[in-house]
């Protein structure tokens, strides 16, 4: 996968986006990584956003060791073959010991820079740099057009990086979120699947970046937050559709946070007849915005409910109520779009009564999907520094899977190994009740909506 350069004829242009190898399949975009979920793999958004900032200056080539299921020397061998002068990877917290043993690796087989972005970077990149001398930089916002400055040797902002044998950290600036489109025709592999979509292939988007609230467990409130200019998204959903694609899956934190201009957009989307999906928040749903997203095109909506106890909502400033996440759910069976609640067991407060509490939440609210996770204690977070301060987690524990395939930290109350024994009885409890599996059997619509389900219950049964 690969686009031409507009101009730059004399010297190497060549940039390779880079989503390194590794024993799992690992999802490590937008600041978050965890091993995949019954073998799931979208589209990385960072690389996705830059694919159009990126290559309106340089030729670049995609290679997604993941989604190729790439050894280490094959990779190697197409990243030479490719010859860039410097290479944008993706790292994580989920693969943070295999990732840097890769890279240092390749630094042996190439000259080119090494430009990281990934959750990691967030809070400790200059760290990073320090313990890694072969990574020249890391990305503290794909979002901006800081890279382009920084390949071009000028001061760049949102960035750490090496410049005159020291290590600059670029000022962190909240800037307009403006991109050109992204290079969708780059990233059209039917190798990249998503849990919930309707039709294949699908496209990755994203409308607004970061988020407002400010939830203990989250880096995203870390990040500031805001929004594309309306024609631009408009602009890409025609794109997409022009290469074939019927199928979006919008990859923002919170989507439709601004009413107003959510009402816009989702009017100019009901002619383009996407199918889509995305997380909301449960405070933001009303009767009017359910049934518009319906018109536009919306089949599934994902929420993070967390916690079936109030108190431990209250705790962990999610800012909810039970009530509202009632209410929600219920206006999406009004109007028939399928419902994800995400949950998280084992957040400060939980014992093994708030836990059962929450299973039982899930199938009270009649969630058609539930995905049951543990507290992840990610870099920049206020649950981070609890853990730390109640010696939970220790500062060099950056190993850690936010799907909670391994579960890096217990609370005050139950330990590491009970809440993961809590997990699988939650995901048994909520699968495998006959009443589940026959309201999914008669509600599956598409053949790909059928391969979605037996990867689910695969995904299930390991």
């Amino acid at each position: 996968m690969e686009s031409k350069m507009v101009d730059h004829a004399d010297q190497n242009k060549n940039i390779v986006f880079l989503n390194p190898p590794g024993k799992n399949l690992y999802l490590r975009d937008y600041y978050c990584s965890k091993i995949s979920k019954s073998n799931y793999l979208n589209q990385p958004v960072d690389f996705m956003i830059l694919s159009g900032i990126v290559s309106e200056r340089y030729n670049i080539r995609i290679i997604d060791a993941m989604v190729e299921n790439l050894d280490d020397m094959e990779c190697i061998k197409r990243i030479k073959e490719f010859n860039p002068f410097a290479i944008v990877f993706l790292a994580g917290a989920v693969s943070y010991t295999e990732d840097f043993i890769f890279l240092k690796k390749l630094k042996k087989q190439t000259d080119a820079l090494l430009i990281g972005s990934g959750d990691i970077f967030i809070e400790i990149g200059q760290r990073i740099l320090k313990q890694h001398p072969y990574v020249d930089a890391c990305i503290l916002d794909f979002t901006t057009r800081d890279i382009l400055d920084y390949l071009s040797d000028h001061d760049a902002n949102n960035m750490i990086y090496r410049k005159n044998n020291n290590i600059i950290i670029g000022k962190r600036t909240i800037q307009k979120f403006e991109i050109p489109t992204p290079r969708h025709e780059l990233f059209n592999n039917k190798r990249y699947t998503f849990p919930f979509m309707m039709h294949e292939p699908f496209a990755t988007a994203l409308i607004s970046y970061g988020c407002p609230f400010r939830c203990d467990f989250c880096i995203m409130g870390t990040l500031g937050y805001k929004l594309r200019p309306l024609d631009t998204v408009i602009k890409e959903l025609k794109y997409i559709k022009s290469l074939g694609i019927q199928e979006v899956y919008f990859s923002d934190q919170t989507f439709g946070i601004n009413k107003k201009e959510t009402e816009k957009l989702l009017k100019k989307m009901i002619p383009l007849k996407i199918s889509w999906s995305f997380f909301w928040r449960v405070d933001l749903a009303n009767d009017h915005s359910v049934k518009l997203m319906k018109k536009a095109g919306c089949h599934t909506i994902m929420f993070g409910v967390e916690s079936g106890n109030q108190k431990i909502l209250d705790d962990n400033h999610k800012g909810i109520t039970k009530e509202q996440i009632k209410t929600a759910f219920e206006l999406c069976r009004k109007y028939k779009i399928r419902t994800v609640g995400t949950f998280i067991l084992g957040l400060p407060g939980d014992t093994e009564e708030t836990i059962n509490e929450t299973i039982d939440f899930a199938i009270q609210i009649r969630s058609d999907f539930a995905s049951f996770n543990t507290p992840v204690p990610r870099m920049g977070t206020r649950l981070r520094q609890t853990a730390l301060a109640k010696g939970l987690v220790k500062d060099k524990d950056y190993d850690m899977d936010q799907s909670g395939n391994f579960v890096i930290m217990g609370n005050e109350n139950l330990s590491a190994k009970e809440i993961k024994i809590l997990r699988d009885k939650a995901i048994k409890r909520f699968y495998l009740r006959p009443s589940y599996i026959f309201h999914r059997l008669i509600g599956m619509n598409s053949f790909a909506d059928l391969k979605c389900h037996i990867r689910n219950a695969i995904g299930l049964l390991k």
